[in-house]
């Protein structure tokens, strides 16, 4: 719905439905770990670094790969990795989350030792990425997951960042003290979800 709300029905195991509502927010510089501290949301996902992930309960739920996106006659299209030094000198287009000046920065999804000559940030809208890769504007980097549906367009090819995959950990959080029935009940959703989404394959 336009305000946010996402209209499930949850129920508790062999239980009754419960009586909520499950409202979708996005979070400040994705600050999810202080949302939930603050007492802002009752279920986040996060999979970046944070020191007070000790503060709260967490799942992890599955790991992505972050993937360069490139036009499909790229010569990087077919190869199976990048090599060091590749992204070297290149225009980078990343999400607005990876924006260096903001404070505090998110480490770059990037090889060690990168040394891209320009990086363009975007809305978190991942066509937007496609859209501008496509056009030869730059390099995009995106969990591979996302980019996945655009492949299939024969517009743009993934290649993995490294011989070893750049994975990330995905975790389901909440208030360790914070166990009603309809924040279980929505964590062993997410759980049951993700049971079986493959790991990113090593090469």
């Amino acid at each position: 719905r336009a305000d946010g709300i996402l209209e499930v029905a949850l129920h508790t195991r062999g239980g009754p439905p419960l009586d909520v509502q499950v409202r979708i927010e996005t979070v400040a510089h994705d600050d999810v770990i202080g949302a939930l501290l603050d007492d802002r949301v009752d279920v986040a996902l996060a999979c970046k670094p944070d020191k007070r992930m000790d503060a709260v309960a967490t799942l992890p739920l599955f790991d992505d790969e972050m993937v360069a996106v490139v036009p499909i006659d790229h010569p990087w299209a077919t190869r199976p990795h990048l090599r060091r030094g590749d992204l070297d000198g290149t225009h980078l287009i990343l999400f607005d989350a990876y924006d260096p000046t903001r404070v505090p920065p998110l480490p770059l999804p990037l090889p060690d030792g990168g040394r891209p000559a320009r990086i363009t940030t975007t809305p978190t809208v991942s066509e937007l990425v496609v859209e501008l890769v496509a056009a030869g504007q730059g390099i995009g980097i995106l969990p591979g997951w996302v980019a996945s549906p655009y492949t299939a367009t024969g517009r743009v090819a993934t290649v993995r960042l490294s011989r070893t995959p750049q994975t990330r950990t995905w975790y389901a959080t909440w208030r360790q003290e914070d166990q009603p029935a309809h924040i279980v009940t929505l964590v062993d959703i997410l759980r049951d979800h993700f049971a079986d989404r493959p790991l990113p394959a090593a090469v």
